[in-house]
């Protein structure tokens, strides 16, 4: 019987209260990711790096231990092509950071 092995991609809201010691919400978090193998992306990294040393934080030590997904041009290219695809049926996928630059 085939295993499925699961990878369980973690956004820049959701490092957020991982890594704050005092967030409920980031202990719920890793009881039910704790069996899987998690991951970040470069981009995601970017952020949460940013938003530390912004607010004069140290950088967290345990993002040296996540997998870091890299953003690349043919994941650029099929994005844009779900993006297209979710408007067409009506399910445009949002865009908050964009959304925020006027």
């Amino acid at each position: 019987m085939r295993r499925e092995i699961s990878m369980i991609v973690l956004d820049t809201d959701v490092l957020i209260e991982v890594f704050d010691k005092k967030s409920a919400l980031g202990e719920e978090i890793l009881e039910k990711i704790e069996e899987h193998e998690i991951a970040t992306t470069s981009i995601n990294l970017h952020e949460i790096v940013y938003g530390f040393l912004k607010v004069k934080k140290e950088i967290v030590n345990e993002l040296i231990e996540f997998n870091i997904l890299d953003y690349t041009r043919s994941d650029a290219l099929l994005s844009a092509k779900l993006e297209v695809e979710l408007e067409k049926i009506g399910k445009p996928a949002g865009r908050f950071d964009t959304d925020l630059i006027q």
